[in-house]
C-alpha cells in the first residue's frame, strides 16, 4: 500500500507543483538508508523506508513548505536536528515531563525548531509509530495520526480531491473546514490532545 500512495503522491506533484518537485533529493539507497538507520541508533517503520528511497526530503536550499508551512527534512537534516534537540534534553534543559523524547524523529519542520515526530515509543498512548507535534516553545503535544502510513493515506487522498494549493511556496488547505471534515472521516479520533509534563 505504501508504494502505491507514494506513487500517487509522486504524480500529484509533478503534476501540481513542478518546480517544487524539481528540489526534491533523490532517494536514498539502501545503503546510505541502512547507514542514516544506524546513525540514528533506530528502527524505523516500513512505510518510513518507502517515503526515503522515494524521496531524501528536499534541497538544503529550498524553503517551500511540503504539507502547510512544514519541509520535508531530508536524513542529514534529521541527523543534525534531532541531535541538537537530544543534546539541549540531556543537558537537562527541559524541566517538563514529555517535552521531548529521544525516540522521536523529525522528518516535517517549519526551520524555525517545531516539528512533526514520528514517535517510537508511543508517549501517551503507549502505540509505537505515531505521529506527534514538537513545539519548541509551546506545550502542545497532540498525536495527530497513528501511523505514517495513515499520514500519508489521508495526505495522498485529499490532494487528489483537491483540498490542497500552493500559496507563495507553501501548500495550504483551499478550505479549512473541507480538509477538517475529510481529515476527520479518514483519520477518526485523531488528534488527540496531550500537553508536555502530562
Amino acid at each position: 500500500m505504501t508504494d502505491e500512495l507514494i506513487v500517487r503522491l509522486d504524480k500529484w506533484l509533478r503534476a501540481h507543483r513542478p518546480d517544487y518537485y524539481r528540489r526534491l533529493l533523490p532517494g536514498l539507497t539502501d545503503f546510505e538508508y541502512k547507514k542514516f538507520e544506524k546513525r540514528l541508533g533506530l528502527q524505523l517503520p516500513a512505510a518510513f523506508r518507502a517515503l526515503y528511497q522515494w524521496r531524501n526530503g528536499q534541497s538544503d536550499n529550498c524553503y517551500k513548505g511540503f504539507q502547510d508551512n512544514r519541509q520535508f527534512a531530508s536524513a542529514e537534516s534529521i541527523l543534525h536536528s534531532k541531535q541538537a534537540i537530544d543534546e539541549v534534553s540531556q543537558a537537562g534543559e527541559f524541566t517538563m515531563a514529555n517535552w521531548w523524547h529521544s525516540t522521536w524523529v523529525p522528518f516535517l519542520d517549519n526551520g524555525g525548531g517545531d516539528a512533526v515526530c514520528l514517535d517510537l515509543t508511543g508517549v501517551f498512548t503507549g502505540c509505537p509509530g505515531q505521529l506527534i507535534n514538537f513545539w519548541h516553545d509551546w506545550e502542545d503535544r497532540s498525536v495527530e495520526y497513528p501511523s505514517l502510513l495513515v499520514w500519508l493515506d489521508v495526505f495522498v487522498g485529499s490532494l487528489e480531491a483537491g483540498l490542497w494549493a500552493d500559496v507563495d511556496g507553501d501548500l495550504h488547505p483551499i478550505d479549512e473546514e473541507a480538509w477538517a471534515r475529510y481529515r476527520r472521516r479518514h483519520n477518526p479520533g485523531y488528534p488527540l490532545r496531550y500537553e508536555a509534563g502530562g
